[in-house]
């Protein structure tokens, strides 16, 4: 399954007309606005139109994406209490929309040690209130005091989780190369799914943000490269996820900058690539999204 993140300029239903221009098997999307921390309602139309245009379309999975609002790390009582508040709305919305996973970032806190246990706390409780569907952690690149840079920090959180059934990891590779972990070529792909293997098995990988880096190993910053293959990462590395059987059920999720012109390139790379084709250069970005 492979995809990219939908642009749903129009609303949510309009995000699957561009995962479908794009080609994709697979899609991500924001349920809500994610840099608000209103959940305005979904009216019963746009429900339904997103499930028949879901069902009559090429998209297998969807995968939603928390609001980049949420701070489960917040020593800050309020900040947390409406951070879960949200995750908890954003999960009952995924529920009523059929969507089985959600991803979120973990936070940020300048006490590691408390930041976990805020960030456990926190899901247990979103999973007291809630039902059905899978919350994934993403890693991070390591920016000022965001917690989940080290795989060690994700497993730490799962291990205090009451209901870990509901829980998993989004594995963004950007980000791990971002954080120090030397993806480049085959050798350092299958070093790097060995080492995380010892910390968190790779059956709980429910997603992948499949993304190149602008910037060099261990920069700690997040800045994703737009042609998947033309970064610091290079192609070798996402040849071999695309190949990895290990990892062929689950969904492929290209976040690329400037989307409504780079997401079809790259889904169609992706697509390549697991096929078995390796391009000796990237594919030609073509036109942008029109609605």
């Amino acid at each position: 399954m492979i995809g990219t993140s939908m642009i749903t300029r129009g609303g949510i239903p309009q995000g699957l007309v561009f995962a479908e221009h794009c080609g994709c098997t697979a899609a991500q999307l924001y349920v809500a606005p994610s840099r608000a921390w209103a959940v305005p309602p979904l009216s019963e139309f746009d429900r339904e139109l997103f499930g028949r245009r879901w069902a009559q379309g090429p998209v297998s999975e969807i995968v939603a994406h928390a609001s980049l609002l949420l701070n489960l790390a917040s020593p800050n009582f309020e900040l947390w209490r409406r951070s879960t508040d949200r995750l908890v709305a954003e999960v009952d919305r995924c529920l009523e929309l059929g969507i089985s996973k959600i991803v979120f970032h973990p936070g940020s806190n300048a006490d590691k040690d408390e930041a976990i246990q805020l960030i456990s706390k926190a899901l247990n409780e979103v999973a007291k209130r809630t039902v059905g569907v899978t919350i994934l952690i993403e890693n991070m690149a390591g920016q000022g005091n965001t917690l989940g840079s080290r795989f060690e920090e994700i497993a730490a959180i799962l291990a205090l989780l009451e209901q870990p059934s509901r829980f998993g990891l989004c594995l963004d590779t950007c980000h791990a190369f971002a954080a120090g972990y030397d993806l480049r070529g085959l050798d350092g792909y299958f070093s790097v799914m060995d080492a995380i293997e010892k910390i968190i098995p790779l059956t709980r990988i429910g997603t992948f943000h499949v993304n190149d880096s602008k910037v060099e190993l261990g920069r700690r910053v997040d800045r994703h490269a737009e042609i998947i293959g033309g970064g610091h990462i290079g192609i070798d590395t996402f040849a071999a996820l695309m190949s990895d059987e290990r990892f062929y059920g689950v969904p492929m999720i290209a976040e690329v900058p400037n989307g409504e012109i780079t997401s079809a390139p790259a889904v169609a790379l992706l697509h390549e690539l697991r096929a078995g084709h390796v391009p000796a250069r990237s594919l030609p970005l073509q036109s942008a999204f029109q609605l």
